[in-house]
């Protein structure tokens, strides 16, 4: 399985590359929108854990990509530390696998089952 890492905080990236290596997961990274495209074109990439702190409308954007390019759309997308409505993303929010996750409120045990579950559902 393969991780897109979309975080700019490299404190955040490192507690989702420790969890995740936990799990064998190969992991690629991007510390903007832009960058996370670039990756999605140069791997194979299996799950996207989005950071919720970009702006809305940057996430919106992100999202409209990926549900209009056929080889992404039933990519699964865990959306962390958002702190705004999800309505806030438009209708965008409910057309794409998206999925939304705060380790405040969740173990990242939670986490680990979430993103299972995700992988195998969409293999």
């Amino acid at each position: 399985m393969t991780v897109l890492l979309v975080y700019h905080e490299k404190q955040l990236r490192q507690l989702y590359h420790d969890l995740l290596k936990t799990q064998d997961a190969e992991i690629t990274y991007a510390e903007d929108i832009a960058s996370a495209l670039l990756e999605l074109i140069n791997h194979d990439i299996n799950l996207i854990l989005l950071d919720g702190s970009y702006k809305p409308a940057e996430i919106s954007r992100f999202l409209n990509i990926i549900h209009h390019k056929p080889d992404w759309q039933s990519l699964p997308i865990i959306l962390t530390n958002y702190h705004h409505s999800i309505a806030e993303l438009g209708d965008i929010a409910h057309d794409c696998n998206l999925h939304h996750f705060s380790l405040i409120t969740h173990s990242p045990d939670q986490l680990l089952q979430l993103i299972a579950k995700l992988t195998i559902n969409s293999s």
